[in-house]
């Protein structure tokens, strides 16, 4: 999938509730370096798609999020946090200490790699999500809402 596609899918995902009133340009500005992060990551539009997918249902691509102030988000929002308040995750995948990458490509490549565990011992999509939910099994409740958006990422229908 090329960087103009992403751009589009993820845009058309809608964003962020308080980001509603951000102007497009803006908002293509934001998404850029995620959606070239992607495109480098991503081997297949499958891939793609199910970046795109996870990224917007753990972050919607809230511009807090993308621009590392998860504290400016709503009480329950803010990328994980511990006991103490101090977020655990980070960027658009909310991806944890296991990832050391500190930029949008590598954090999708730490995303894609616990896919394709999740894919090589489960054989399902699902089993990719479960993977990244820390979860032992290929079932985890969360999977299917996100197989759906990837899907639906993939057939260009996705809206949110």
């Amino acid at each position: 999938m090329d960087v103009p596609t992403i751009l589009k899918a993820m845009i058309a995902l809608g964003g962020f509730s308080l980001d509603k009133d951000m102007p497009l340009e803006e908002r293509t500005a934001l998404y850029l370096p995620q959606a070239q992060a992607i495109h480098r990551a991503a081997r297949t539009d499958e891939e793609a798609a199910a970046l795109i997918a996870d990224g917007f249902l753990e972050s919607r691509f809230a511009k807090a999020i993308l621009t590392g102030h998860c504290e400016l988000m709503p009480k329950g929002m803010q990328c994980d946090p511990d006991k103490h308040g101090i977020p655990r995750a980070r960027g658009a995948w909310q991806v944890w200490e296991f990832c050391k990458a500190t930029t949008p490509e590598g954090e999708a490549r730490c995303v894609l790699g616990t896919m394709r565990m999740g894919i090589a011992r489960c054989g399902t999509w699902e089993g990719a999500f479960s993977a990244l939910a820390g979860r032992g099994g290929c079932n985890w409740v969360g999977a299917p809402r996100r197989v759906q958006l990837m899907r639906q990422v993939l057939a260009g229908t996705a809206k949110r």
